[in-house]
């Protein structure tokens, strides 16, 4: 019977080791998640991604327009 409880509390110390870095892996997911969601919050909402398009499309349309003025003779 003895035996069987020294395998026991072997199997035990093992667990709470291994809870043990279960937790540490959580507690650096959340530093991560924190990390990621700094990040994300400064990503522009949808008016800047408006802008953004509308700038890039106008400077597009600037740049060929110009090609085409230059390339004709």
């Amino acid at each position: 019977m003895e035996h069987r409880l020294e395998a026991i509390e072997r199997r035990l110390d093992r667990s709470e080791d291994k809870l043990d870095q279960v937790g540490k892996g959580i507690s650096d997911l959340k530093g991560i998640v924190g990390k990621l969601e700094g990040k994300i919050s400064m990503l522009p909402g949808y008016p800047g991604i408006a802008i953004v398009v509308t700038v890039t499309g106008a400077a597009i349309t600037a740049i060929t327009r110009l090609m085409e003025s230059g390339a004709t003779p």
